[in-house]
Formats: C-alpha cells, sequence, structure tokens
C-alpha cells in the first residue's frame, strides 16, 4: 500500500458503517466542562508553542516514526522533517532523549510546532454514508478537525467509494464535500494484477487465466445482475476464488469419480463468485491445465516435465505453467539465494519453455524473473545455454523493452 510504502501508518475509516458520533466523539464529563471524545483511533499530533526557542521536548505516545512541521508567524511552513508526502526543508534535527522526542534547530520566526505521526487518513465507504456522516467528514477535511479532535497538520486525506452507475448503493455527495477531493476513476489492470497475484502465490491457473485473457480482469453489467445471480469478475474475485479453488482431482472425489456431478459442483463454486459467463471460460482453461508440469517439475527436471509433448495444449497454458515456474523459483531463491543448485533450476525451466513456448512468452519469464524477483542477471548471463538463447532474442527482447542486456 501507499503508507506501507513510505512507513507510514493507514488509519482507515469506514464511514458507511458509522454514526456522526464516531466522528465527532461522545460526550465525557471532564471536571467542570464537558468534551467531545472521538471513538476513533485518528492520527495523533501534539503542538507546541516555540515561545521564541530554538529547542522543543514533545512526550509522544504512538509508536511509529513522527513528521515536524514548523508554522511561523504568519500561518506558512518554514521548516517541515520527515514528511513522506512534501518536500522537508530547514535544518531541524529530531532526536529521542529520555522518551521525549525532541526537535532541535527551530527557527527563530517559528510560532507553532507540530508534531505527529507519519500517517494517512483514508475515508472508506464516503458513499455509502448517510448524509449526517458526510456533514461531520466534511468539517474534518475543511477544517482539519471534527468535535475536538484536530487532524494533524501533515496528514493527508484519501477517500475512495463506489458508483452509483456500478450498481452500488450510494448518497449523492454533497457538492461543497465532492468540490474539496480530485476526483480520480481506478480501473482494473490485469498486468498490475498478475504482478500481485504471483508475489503472493495465488493459483497460478486463476493467475494464467488472466495473464491469457486479460479483458476478464473486471467486467460488471449491473442489468445482468440480481434473481441469485450476483458473481461478477474483479480483481477481488479472482482473490477469492483462488482461496477456494482446488485440483481437478479433489472435485471428482467428492463425488466417487463421478464427472457430471464434480463438474456441476465446480461450475457453481466458480460462477457464484466470477459470474457464469467468465466461469465458462475458466471453466475450460482449468480443465486444460489439470495435468500439465508445474513450476517445481520445470525446475527438478521431474519425468512429468520430460515427457510432456505439448500435443493439444493452448498457448495460454504455458502462461500458467511459466507462472508456476516464477512462484516456486522465487520460493527457493529465498531458501538458497543464488547457487548452483538454484541456477540448474533457472536454466531447467528456461530449456522447457524455450522448447515448447514462443519467444515473447520466453522474453516474458526472462524479464519478470529477474528484473521482478531476483533483482539480478547473474543466473542468466553466468548461464552459457541460456546466455546464448538470449543473445538470439536480443533484438527482439530490446523491442518490447522486457529485458535489460547489461
Amino acid at each position: 500500500s501507499i503508507g506501507e510504502s513510505v512507513g507510514a501508518r493507514v488509519v482507515a475509516v469506514h464511514l458507511g458503517q458509522m454514526e456522526p458520533t464516531d466522528l465527532i466523539g461522545i460526550p465525557v464529563v471532564a471536571g467542570d466542562r464537558v468534551k467531545m471524545v472521538p471513538m476513533m483511533s485518528f492520527p495523533k499530533s501534539q503542538v507546541v508553542r516555540s515561545k521564541g526557542r530554538t529547542e522543543v521536548s514533545v512526550n509522544v505516545d504512538w509508536d511509529h516514526d513522527s513528521v515536524v512541521t514548523v508554522i511561523g508567524k504568519d500561518g506558512s511552513v518554514v521548516a517541515r522533517y520527515g514528511d513522506p508526502f512534501a518536500e522537508n526543508f530547514g535544518d531541524l534535527q529530531v532526536v529521542i532523549e529520555d522518551d521525549f522526542l525532541v526537535v532541535k534547530n527551530v527557527p527563530e520566526e517559528a510560532h507553532e510546532v507540530h508534531v505527529g505521526e507519519k500517517s494517512l487518513l483514508f475515508l472508506d465507504e464516503l458513499s455509502t454514508a448517510d448524509g449526517a456522516v458526510q456533514n461531520a467528514a466534511l468539517q474534518l477535511v475543511l477544517d482539519g478537525k471534527v468535535g475536538e479532535y484536530c487532524l494533524p497538520i501533515h496528514c493527508p486525506c484519501v477517500a475512495a467509494g463506489n458508483r452509483e452507475q456500478d450498481g452500488a448503493l450510494v448518497n449523492p455527495m454533497s457538492l461543497p464535500l465532492a468540490n474539496r477531493f480530485m476526483h480520480l476513476t481506478i480501473r482494473a489492470d490485469a498486468d498490475e494484477w498478475v504482478s500481485y497475484a504471483i508475489e503472493n502465490n495465488l493459483n497460478p491457473t486463476v493467475v494464467g487465466f488472466i495473464k491469457t485473457f486479460p479483458g476478464e480482469i473486471h467486467r460488471m453489467d449491473p442489468d445482468q445482475l440480481g434473481e441469485g445471480k450476483y458473481g461478477y469478475p474483479t480483481p477481488r474475485a479472482y482473490k477469492f476464488l483462488s482461496d477456494e479453488l482446488r485440483p481437478l482431482d479433489y472435485y471428482k472425489n467428492l463425488y466417487d469419480g463421478d464427472w457430471d456431478k464434480a463438474r456441476h459442483h465446480l461450475m457453481a463454486l466458480v460462477s457464484g463468485i466470477i459470474g457464469e459467463e467468465t466461469a465458462s471460460k475458466f471453466y475450460g482453461y482449468f480443465k486444460m491445465m489439470d495435468g500439465l508440469p508445474t513450476g517445481a517439475d520445470l525446475a527438478n527436471n521431474t519425468q512429468v516435465a520430460q515427457e510432456f509433448t505439448g500435443d493439444d495444449v493452448d498457448r495460454g497454458a504455458y502462461f500458467g505453467i511459466a507462472i508456476s515456474a516464477l512462484q516456486y523459483l522465487n520460493k527457493e531463491f529465498k531458501a538458497r539465494g543464488l547457487c548452483d543448485e538454484f541456477n540448474k533450476m533457472v536454466e531447467n525451466v528456461g530449456r522447457f519453455l524455450y522448447k515448447h513456448s514462443d519467444e515473447e512468452l520466453f522474453i516474458w519469464f526472462t524479464r519478470r524473473l529477474t528484473q521482478d524477483y531476483l533483482r539480478t542477471m547473474k543466473p542468466i548471463l553466468q548461464n552459457k545455454w541460456y546466455r546464448g538463447k538470449i543473445e538470439k532474442f536480443k533484438d527482439f527482447g530490446a523491442k518490447y523493452a522486457e529485458v535489460r542486456f547489461d
């Protein structure tokens, strides 16, 4: 996620499940007054008046890294430290001394020093929240505070929601709230999902299906849904399908080899997740992949890999085989590192794909392995057989910008 990539805590607020008091807070008696205490674990921060001091101390109560923003008397930012979402400038030094966060070299023109946890506020399901919750969210986005809570000055606010044309039950967003956001429509990208799926070891048959039929990554027609038909293909649905899918023999064994019953069971499962139309196409791919060599077979040059002829196997199946090989090699690389045994596994896979698939898939596999997982070309360039084949395809690889030859 964006937060993980910069070391920030992502605070997800699911507005569609909330009441206004969840944001504004509930009244709590404190001495001779009543204050509103928010029920959410919002991003934390503290503000200290500098009063001409060049060094201030703050007792922080969070575990994440901190962001320091220094505000001048005119309200402008005069120094910033540790902010992953903005330019940092000034000579601030931040150290921990006796459980206190100490900010040094505070500029003389400083008025306030804002210290907060490195964080990002994510307002999810904004379009399904009712009007009162949206109004509370508007205060948070517009003024940076709601009730008695103040959002850290450095904390960006991101929101997400479904569109009405997607068949979702949405409440129209108020124009003042909508005007506070940049609106972007997110589309599903098959190549990005394949990269995610390989890295997270999703079922290679599911991943190979999307690589072969990228147009199936997301299709949804609200007019075709309802009356018991609610499955349709989305990136999330394919993750669900990967978790639920079992080998073909599993379904046969459930019904003592009765293939008609097994097929009915499998189709009910798949169509319930990705819809009947896509399930029919997926079933053909799933059945084609059954019994083909796995990544482990290729890497270890087992008898299954040696006896494979490729007869009556469509090109799309080789993507599933190559993806299985990528997952297996990635696991072996993490366990073994670069060694002779691992380099031989890479060669075995390369020989199989070179023999049975085409140039584009061979180059695609090589690029994914070396650039996305191993982060080195050494197993390729140090292998006489593999290097010879790469040199042969050098012009092809350059054309498709798939492999670096340096």
